[in-house]
């Protein structure tokens, strides 16, 4: 309505007599939280998989003309590196834009509705879109993996090109309703005061995916070591101890409680080197188990076909990483319950908890970029002298709901961050220990 009244002011001026006011066209791209109370944190409104995206064009006109408007709900990611231009200003960084969703409405004027007041008329031209629950690609080779939804993300420093004003980050995944054309009968002089880009953060829901085959992954994860222990570093051998474990559960970040786990249960194996009945006994050891997650995002400037790793990363020139690592967990295990078999081999098993935090983006991956997650678990018996045991295993994070929530819950469009983290969660993937 500001735009109407600055309209409206405009031709309220004296005008010469004998001349005839311009054709001027405004557009305002309304949605739902405009009328909503501002979050004190400024927090925007989070939409999800299968929330409707509902608003209005206000679309006010000045002069006797019809139009047309073509809206679209897009998804996009950009991504771009560091200067490299050689103290050359005149060389500009690499960048990379690629589009994976689109959808397109067309909104044309009514002249037997809208509001008309002193020569200017505001039409309300509704509009809806809903959240896609994955893509669709016209292309029958792309990996599955590539037509899941990302969530919405600003990650590294910004680069803003010119003079289009494009902003790249490392990555960039934005989603955004634009006003892609609009087509008019008459030639319109002025177009005062629009808005053709309202942004839409975008927190999809991510089911589990299955387990990963980390064979197909040897420099990535390390999911079994082997090691010889003796009792001082120098003294006789006393066996070797092998660890090993699986990939754990995913970690749902829309979770209650003291805030979103999983448990990773490791295998240890101790064969002797000397016979049955020497006088080693692993039941009175103790252990000292910790972890820490590792966080690695990937950015490209060339389209990726597969998941990106750390040794693709070193040797190609389009593809970087930034790596992370949270804080280290210290948990001592004594009076383990070791069982021995007939072979004289000894086994037990570790629970060790995994904490996360609420923050967390979820597991991604996209043609332009990925985030991934690795936990880094090691083991060292106290009093025994033994080589480096480290495990190294992929860990989803994922943002799903229970099936009830799904289900019972009444339909929202959009709900504030905080309310759905602090949703009661207990969502059970299928097993990941086999």
């Amino acid at each position: 309505m500001y735009t109407a009244r600055w309209l409206q002011r405009r031709q309220e001026k004296p005008q010469r007599p004998g001349r005839i006011l311009q054709r001027a066209m405004s557009i305002q791209i309304i949605l739902p939280e405009d009328t909503l109370e501002a979050k004190p944190n400024g927090e925007p409104m989070v939409r999800h998989s299968g929330d409707e995206i509902r608003g209005h064009l206000e679309v006010t006109t000045r002069g006797n003309f019809e139009f047309e408007v073509s809206l679209s709900f897009e998804g996009l990611v950009r991504t771009w590196f560091g200067f490299q231009n050689d103290g050359d200003p005149c060389r500009l960084p690499p960048t990379a834009e690629f589009q994976f969703l689109q959808e397109t409405q067309k909104l044309y004027s009514d002249p037997s509705s809208g509001s008309i007041k002193d020569q200017l008329r505001i039409h309300r031209l509704p509009f809806q879109f809903v959240v896609p629950h994955e893509l669709i690609s016209a292309r029958s080779d792309v990996h599955p993996d590539f037509l899941k939804l990302c969530p919405s993300t600003k990650q590294g420093p910004a680069f803003c090109s010119l003079p289009s004003r494009k902003v790249f980050r490392q990555p960039l995944i934005l989603y955004a309703i634009r006003i892609k054309h609009i087509r008019t009968d008459k030639v319109v002089e002025n177009f005062m005061r629009s808005t053709y880009h309202r942004e839409i953060a975008i927190m999809p829901h991510i089911p589990p995916a299955p387990p990963l085959a980390m064979e197909a992954f040897i420099r990535e994860y390390k999911p079994s070591t082997m090691r010889s222990v003796r009792q001082h570093r120098w003294t006789r051998l006393l066996g070797t101890l092998r660890l090993s474990a699986a990939e754990p559960s995913p970690v749902n970040i829309l979770s209650s409680g003291f805030g979103p786990s999983t448990v990773v249960t490791l295998s240890l194996a101790f064969a002797p080197n000397g016979p049955c009945g020497s006088e080693i006994w692993p039941c009175e050891w103790s252990c000292v188990v910790s972890n820490y997650l590792r966080i690695r995002t990937f950015y490209s400037t060339q389209r990726m076909e597969r998941m990106p790793t750390l040794s693709e990363a070193k040797r190609d020139s389009f593809l970087r990483v930034h790596e992370m690592k949270t804080a280290l967990e210290v948990r001592e295990h004594s009076e383990l319950s070791w069982n021995n078999d007939d072979a004289c081999q000894w086994s037990t098993k570790v629970n060790v908890p995994i904490r996360v935090m609420k923050n967390l983006l979820p597991t991604f991956l996209n043609q332009l970029s990925a985030r991934q997650y690795a936990v880094v678990i090691r083991l060292a018996i106290k009093g025994l002298s033994h080589g480096l045991l480290e495990l190294v295993l992929p860990l989803q994070v994922i943002y799903y709901p229970t099936l009830s929530e799904t289900f019972e819950t009444p339909h929202r469009e959009g709900t504030a961050r905080d309310e759905l983290l602090s949703s009661d969660v207990d969502f059970s993937p299928p097993s990941y220990d086999s």
